[in-house]
């Protein structure tokens, strides 16, 4: 059974928000193998190496996030984002504890510590009720509710 978009980036998000927070507030440079695996692959058609799909999908991801307002950065021809660090609107989404969540911890201390241990499942439903959590935060401030 082959993966969702929409899962791949709650993973992924995840895992660049665990990251960004555990160095907070430090910059890091993001490299696409770090979260990705290969970041590059041979192509017989063009003679030489080419970003991979993976690379590509977290581009796009690591992109949305930083157009979306929860982090800042550099992106660089596929091979990283440079001297990226949480925005205060992703720190805020990080800090909340939403009402839906029965656990005591924030979504920050849950990342930090899925980030730490490297799990893949977990990210996903504590992605998508952060994404929302961020949206609900936001809305009202640019006048959508």
């Amino acid at each position: 059974m082959s993966v969702s978009n929409i899962d791949k980036f709650n993973e992924l998000t995840g895992k660049v928000l665990g990251e960004l927070y555990l160095n907070f507030p430090l910059p890091l440079n993001l490299a696409a193998e770090q979260f990705v695996g290969s970041a590059v692959e041979w192509s017989e058609e063009r003679q030489m190496d080419l970003p991979s799909k993976d690379a590509e999908f977290f581009f796009a991801t690591t992109g949305w996030l930083i157009n979306a307002g929860y982090i800042i950065g550099g992106l660089f021809s596929h091979t990283h984002v440079s001297d990226a660090v949480l925005t205060a609107k992703g720190l805020e989404v990080l800090n909340a504890t939403p009402r839906s969540l029965t656990h005591a911890h924030s979504l920050r201390e849950q990342l930090a510590e899925i980030a730490r241990e490297g799990g893949k499942e977990s990210f996903k439903g504590l992605l998508a009720e952060e994404l929302i959590t961020g949206a609900k935060i936001i809305a009202p401030a640019v006048g959508l509710l």
